[in-house]
């Protein structure tokens, strides 16, 4: 049987509406909103010299001392692009070594190719899909907490995890160069009745906090929080290991 909640409507009424598949009930605020079918994924810059091919359906990647690690083998992985297959997302990664990465990809067979126009991938990617939050959830009162595990390994690149709204930022980026695996927490909350407001949990930046400006934010329709990795430099990458999440309190 579905649980409800109790919402306001633009007059301010109050009405019953279903609660949607992806929040997890406690009985009572606060709820618990997660990505809906997510899978681990991961950004990674590779290098300059980049190439790929494809044979028999299987796409190799070779990029000379890329970074990742075995361990994250079958994450989602993005593809820069190259003149042969299409930048976006692929799934099943292998890593093969140091120097290799090969995913299935279903086409014609294509030899050696330069990956990102033969530049490190450094371009700030939303992972796929994002966190719903359903119109009428949010009230001028409410207090969200955002959370994200992320990892990468210890290099000079600066890796960066954002929460975005659309194309806009809704609160400060958390970067950082030697964490390997870390949780990112932000907190949000409505600045008036048209803006919403986030700030970094200290603990988890370094010790550092600070205001992102108000963006607006409608709370009579629905909104989809995505996030956003970049990595700055060649040799390095952030993976996102489980879906984030939106802790709602009313």
């Amino acid at each position: 049987m579905p649980h409800t909640v109790f919402t306001r409507d633009a007059g301010g009424g109050i009405y019953s509406r279903n609660i949607p598949e992806n929040f997890i009930d406690f009985g009572a605020f606060p709820y618990v909103l997660s990505q809906s079918s997510f899978q681990r994924c991961l950004v990674a810059s590779l290098v300059a010299s980049t190439t790929a091919a494809r044979t028999s359906n299987v796409v190799t990647v070779t990029a000379t001392a890329h970074g990742i690690p075995s361990i994250y083998n079958g994450f989602r992985f993005y593809y820069p692009g190259s003149a042969g297959l299409a930048a976006g997302w692929v799934d099943n990664i292998t890593v093969v070594d140091a120097n290799t990465i090969t995913f299935p990809s279903v086409g014609a067979d294509f030899t050696s190719q330069s990956v990102n126009a033969a530049a490190a991938y450094t371009t700030a990617t939303n992972i796929p899909g994002g966190i719903l939050i359903p119109a009428g959830m949010v009230s001028d009162s409410s207090s969200i907490r955002l959370t994200a595990h992320i990892a990468s390994i210890n290099t000079a690149a600066t890796k960066t995890v954002r929460p975005f709204l659309g194309a806009n930022a809704i609160a400060p980026a958390q970067s950082g160069t030697t964490y390997n695996c870390m949780l990112k927490e932000w907190e949000l909350c409505m600045l008036n009745t048209t803006q919403i407001v986030g700030h970094l949990v200290a603990s988890n930046n370094s010790g550092s906090g600070s205001i992102s400006s108000g963006v607006a934010f409608n709370t009579l329709a629905d909104n989809l929080i995505l996030t956003q990795l970049t990595v700055s430099a060649a040799q390095d990458f952030i993976a996102l290991l489980q879906a984030p999440k939106i802790i709602l309190f009313r």
